[in-house]
């Protein structure tokens, strides 16, 4: 019997060529893109659940206050914290702070590296971790100062396959190679190069613990079979404790908690967070967007097979009429349902395989396909394809088994008021879908040209900024800047701890005289001479930094923000103090974004006491970048023949803020041309087997004098009717979701300007809907009646 089914099936499927191939193409477009999504869905929420002992880590987060200013939240806290929790909480198995996370001076030999990220870790480090060791002990490996963990990758790139017991100049001081580790998984939080003894940062002479405050993430191990949440209630006493005692003579407030390791990465929204930030509501979205794609993928199946159910009333009949059961036809035509999402899902396999690396590179990540190496995860995609082919033909077999062989055999097709009512609430769900993603898509394109035509308040085009500098290039850096503005493409040069859309120090700023505790929180950019006119800052009171005024050392200039919050009604000459630095302000400047629009203008303060900068930046005459990169590049590494040229343009490092942002919007936006082309595609096939339905209503018609405008309008007043009722179910929906999505931007858009989009999303789907039915349409108004009513 089964082998006689798929025989009538493949048979079915070469006879009615056409609707096989849109339901074919439909279902594998929709298993691609739906299993694509889910594979990277998969991707972020597998995170960090490699660790094996991953249930019992916690990392520990803070929240920042002080009375004069907004709480600043950061995943870090003060190196002191860990010793005190190993000390008083026996449930603590083990404690690791980390330190660091930024590109290190690396020489081997006569090489230079940079980009090798290295980080400062506790010797109990790999035994909360799972980080597979190839060579060494990690019990051992970083108990000693001075001694190094390279991955595989990192090894082989300084030495080749003898890494181990090398020696490593790192920062001015020589390391020892102790262990080799397999390369850091892409699905981990924790990305590093080289992992480096704590001890080795923790010394007499040079002790980062004393030196740096809130820091320092840290990771903890809890005993098994612990109470977390007792356990958390007495670190994070201890935690708080530690700060108040330490800062809490300058009203700085800290409010800890502990983060699962398994939420790290999709739950984590900190001002401050030197891991892989993922986003879980970006997951949802996601989600959403499969379910949407695969659910239109069977709206079209399920309107062709009942759509076709005339073409096949005879044959159903014919077989009831030689014995065969409802049940035998319910399951004949669901097992042609399976036979073809099979097919469709073998199709969207070959097809995952091109467009798996275009999709990785568009949402920034190093995602693979994973369901070839996990048996599991490919019988459950089996599963859903063969569940699918069943739920999308149940109804279409159930409905095609209940015809009355003598009512067709009379030409009596259905009974009631309306047999294609769940084909009208399909095609409206999918307008409806079709209409939310459409207009969801403009206003997230009204959003981001927002946010990139609204002004910063500063200059970002043109700007070329050199980091990772050698000790040699900082200590040559008068000499540098004087030879880099003799050149004629080149506007200023400056110096700084940050530049705008990258992090820096956070400090306690009031009026000198106050009581500290009463300062607010500010963020404070230690720069050199020229730093307001290279960035394209606005001085609106006061002056910028005088390089003729050797006392400017000891001044500062404040935002608007900072101006407004400290209560200076007449700011220019008032003291202030900058943590424990006191000194008068000499300017200030007009408010800008340093970070990115999803964050309000906070208090700002320009210092110059600090000659320890990070970058030094170069204002280049537009159209001179090509010639200005090259010899600006030249100059550096003349200086120190070591340097390699590590730069970038400002404009292009501050698209970095909106990625996650276009990534999103890239998706949504394929998944509504793939929901509009679905559609589309399911539209031409069911136009087609309505209108041949019609041709003999539509003959008749234009025998009477009816034209071919009035036949076009009669066939498209149902469309017009079910994209109206799925607009008007959609636009809410998509009110929800953008308002909702806007609220992650300081800076976002009033929906009420663009109302417009709305109706224009309507007209957008109406008009392809019409585009998709145009050719069957047209052909019918155009055939000759004679032709159809030659029988009659």
């Amino acid at each position: 019997m089964i082998k006689n089914f798929i025989k009538i099936a493949i048979r079915t499927l070469l006879r009615h060529k056409v609707n096989s191939m849109i339901n074919i193409i439909g279902l594998m477009v929709g298993f691609s893109s739906s299993i694509l999504i889910m594979n990277y869905v998969y991707f972020e929420l597998s995170y960090d659940n490699f660790h094996k002992k991953g249930d019992r880590i916690y990392r520990i987060a803070g929240e920042g206050s002080m009375p004069g200013g907004k709480a600043i939240s950061i995943s870090a806290s003060s190196g002191e914290i860990p010793q005190a929790v190993l000390q008083q909480v026996p449930e603590i198995e083990k404690a690791s702070r980390v330190y660091g996370w930024d590109t290190e001076e690396v020489t081997f030999a006569d090489k230079r590296f940079i980009s090798e990220t290295l980080v400062w870790v506790d010797t109990s480090f790999f035994g909360i971790f799972d980080f597979p060791f190839l060579e060494g002990n990690p019990d051992i490996a970083l108990r000693d100062p001075f001694t190094v963990v390279l991955t595989r990758k990192t090894a082989q790139k300084f030495f080749g396959d003898t890494a181990l017991n090398q020696m490593l100049n790192i920062d001015g001081n020589p390391y020892k190679v102790t262990g080799i580790i397999a390369n850091i998984p892409p699905n981990s939080h924790l990305k590093s190069d080289m992992f480096a003894s704590f001890s080795s940062v923790e010394r007499p002479e040079y002790n980062v613990v004393k030196s740096n405050g809130i820091s320092f993430p840290q990771y903890y191990l809890f005993r098994e079979g612990v109470d977390p949440a007792a356990v958390k209630k007495k670190v994070i006493g201890i935690a708080n404790n530690s700060i108040d005692e330490r800062l809490g003579n300058y009203g700085i407030r800290m409010d800890h908690s502990l983060q699962p390791l398994h939420r790290i990465h999709l739950y984590s929204d900190f001002s401050f967070d030197t891991s892989d930030q993922g986003d879980i509501n970006k997951v949802y979205i996601f989600i959403a967007l499969a379910v949407f794609i695969i659910l239109i993928a069977v709206m079209n199946f399920i309107n062709l097979v009942t759509a076709q159910s005339d073409s096949r009333a005879r044959e159903i009949s014919m077989r009831k009429v030689c014995g065969a059961t409802r049940r035998n036809i319910v399951w004949q035509f669901t097992g042609e349902s399976v036979i073809l999402a099979l097919i469709s899902f073998s199709l969207a396999l070959v097809l995952n395989e091109l467009l798996i690396i275009p999709l990785a590179s568009t949402l920034d990540t190093d995602m693979s396909i994973v369901y070839w190496n996990n048996p599991w995860i490919f019988l459950s995609m089996v599963f859903f394809a063969v569940f699918t082919g069943a739920i999308s033909g149940i109804y279409p077999a159930l409905y095609l088994s209940r015809f009355q062989p003598v009512r067709v055999l009379k030409g009596i097709r259905h009974s009631g008021k309306d047999p294609h009512f769940l084909r009208k609430v399909l095609v409206t769900m999918q307008m409806s879908i079709s209409v939310f993603l459409i207009t969801s898509i403009l206003l997230i394109q009204a959003q981001m040209g927002y946010i990139q035509q609204k002004d910063p308040g500063f200059n970002k085009e043109n700007v070329l900024v050199f980091h990772n500098l050698t000790g040699k290039i900082r200590n040559s850096y008068k000499s540098l800047k004087g030879e880099m503005k003799n050149l004629p493409y080149v506007v200023e040069v400056t110096a700084s701890q940050s530049v705008p859309g990258y992090d820096r120090s956070v400090q306690n700023l009031y009026n000198e005289g106050d009581d500290p505790k009463s300062g607010m929180i500010v963020y404070e950019n230690r720069v050199q001479h020229g730093y307001i006119e290279t960035m394209g800052l606005h001085i609106i009171k006061g002056r910028d930094f005088n390089p003729e005024m050797a006392t400017d050392t000891g001044v500062f200039i404040l935002n608007e923000i900072a101006v407004k919050k400290l209560g200076l009604k007449n700011p220019i000459g008032k003291k202030v103090v900058v943590w424990e630095q006191s000194g008068k302000v000499a300017g200030v400047v007009k408010d800008f974004n340093f970070r990115s629009f999803h964050h309000e203008v906070d208090p700002h303060v320009f210092t110059m006491y600090s000659h320890n900068f990070n970058r030094i930046s170069v204002r280049i005459k537009p159209g001179a970048a090509n010639q200005a990169v090259e010899k600006l590049s030249r100059i550096m590494q003349e200086a120190d023949p070591f340097y390699i040229a590590d730069y970038y343009f400002l404009d292009q490092s501050l698209e970095r803020h909106y990625r996650k942002e276009r990534q999103v919007n890239h998706l949504i936006t394929s998944a509504a041309i793939l929901a509009m082309l679905l559609s589309m595609l399911g539209l031409y096939g069911l136009a087609t087997f309505t209108i041949r339905k019609k041709m003999k209503e539509i003959a008749i018609r234009k025998t009477l004098g009816g034209s071919p405008a009035d036949i076009l309008m009669l066939l498209f007043r149902d469309l017009l009717r079910w994209v109206l009722i799925g607009t008007l179910l959609a636009w809410p929906v998509a009110y929800i979701f953008i308002s909702t999505w806007l609220e992650n931007f300081a800076f976002r858009i009033h929906i009420g300007n663009y109302w417009w989009i709305f109706p224009a999303a309507f007209v957008i789907v109406l008009l392809i809907s019409i585009l998709a039915m145009l050719y069957q349409t047209l052909k019918a108004t155009r055939t000759n009646p004679a032709e159809v009513l030659t029988y009659e």
